[in-house]
């Protein structure tokens, strides 16, 4: 392709985006999933709100998380929306913390134990996560990384050490 100015380069960029979006969310459902959108760059978020406002594209969900306290992000989303005057519907999810419960079943899921055998457990994740879903896989994955909590071969089961948590 023969060489273009930086604007006219970057138009053919979000056309040629335009068109394989349309060509795959004309008449089949396409979802695209977007994690982390408190550090998109203004390229990238005019690209997402972009996909939204095409006509030729019917069947397109896009689904983006963000931190909790990118609450500006909302804004810029929702108010590039209602500029663009699209049909796009956005609906917002809230995830809260996790409760001991709900932690513990996560927990005794993963490890492959019963919920009653990781309780202390549970009350230290949600002590130091305060029951924060991504804190909290952090969490376990950093008692894992100092060996707190180890598979035991022999016993085929995950162990660990309440007291040294």
């Amino acid at each position: 392709m023969p060489q273009l100015p930086a604007l006219e380069a970057k138009r053919r960029i979000q056309q040629v985006f335009r068109r394989l979006i349309g060509v795959f969310a004309r008449e089949n459902p396409l979802i695209l999933f977007f994690d982390d959108l408190q550090w998109v760059d203004e390229a990238t978020f005019n690209a997402i709100t972009d996909f939204l406002t095409l006509p030729e594209v019917t069947h397109l969900m896009l689904i983006g998380a963000h931190r909790a306290d990118a609450v500006g992000l909302k804004y810029l989303l929702v108010r590039k929306l209602q500029a663009a005057q699209s049909g796009a519907k956005v609906h917002e999810i809230v995830l809260a913390p996790l409760a001991r419960n709900e932690l513990q079943n996560v927990i005794a899921d993963s490890l492959h134990r019963e919920p009653d055998d990781v309780g202390p457990l549970a009350e230290v994740v949600e002590t130091r996560t305060a029951g924060n879903p991504r804190r909290a896989i952090q969490f376990l994955f950093t008692l894992i990384e100092e060996a707190l909590l180890t598979f035991d071969y022999v016993e085929g089961k995950w162990s660990w050490q309440s007291g040294h948590l």
